[in-house]
């Protein structure tokens, strides 16, 4: 199993949560890589203010938390334990944690997405950006490249307005769209 996630001249020591002695499977995949490589390209002003949802095990959240304020929401314990652990391994602190159900902080500059394999929660989630940034925010989300069909790209749509995909690298593509307030609250 590769624990140890090498991009662009820096290293992160990552493991699934709960740590086990016969895992297979690694901490992040190549969506996180692509998103990050993706967000290095566009050289953020330093101390951005971020917020990354659906993170995993916190590779988005180490990687981002270097140079930036990191605020990260998931709805799930295990990657909530995982965030931690990855955290602490890796002596990064300063990334502040939410549940799924806590307000969204209102000083953000960029959105990272991991898409939720639930339209229903995503649906929730863009309306939940959409009222909370309005027109202020460009959100960049990640997935397989055969998980983004056509109903999850008019989705981004209506709370976002013009969506657009990158091409496919290591079958993952992301979605960019800036988000609109122009949004009927569901």
């Amino acid at each position: 199993m590769k624990t140890e996630l090498n991009l662009l001249e820096r290293s992160y020591s990552l493991f699934r949560y709960p740590k086990l002695a016969t895992e297979q499977l690694q901490a992040w995949d190549a969506g996180d890589e692509y998103l990050i490589q993706h967000v290095e390209d566009l050289a953020l002003p330093s101390s951005s203010n971020i917020l990354i949802l659906n993170d995993s095990f916190g590779a988005l959240s180490c990687w981002f938390s270097d140079k930036h304020n990191v605020t990260t929401v998931t709805d799930s314990f295990i990657s909530t334990q995982g965030i931690l652990s990855n955290l602490a391994n890796n002596q990064v602190d300063g990334v502040k944690l939410l549940r799924s159900t806590d307000a969204l902080p209102k000083d953000i500059d960029i959105v990272l997405m991991q898409i939720p394999r639930n339209n229903r929660y995503l649906t929730w989630q863009l309306n939940q950006l959409a009222q909370t940034y309005g027109d202020r925010c460009q959100l960049i989300a990640v997935n397989k490249a055969k998980e983004i069909h056509t109903s999850t790209l008019k989705l981004f749509e209506k709370f976002g307005g013009t969506t657009t995909t990158s091409l496919a690298w290591k079958k993952h593509r992301l979605v960019f769209t800036a988000l609109s307030k122009k949004v009927e609250l569901l």
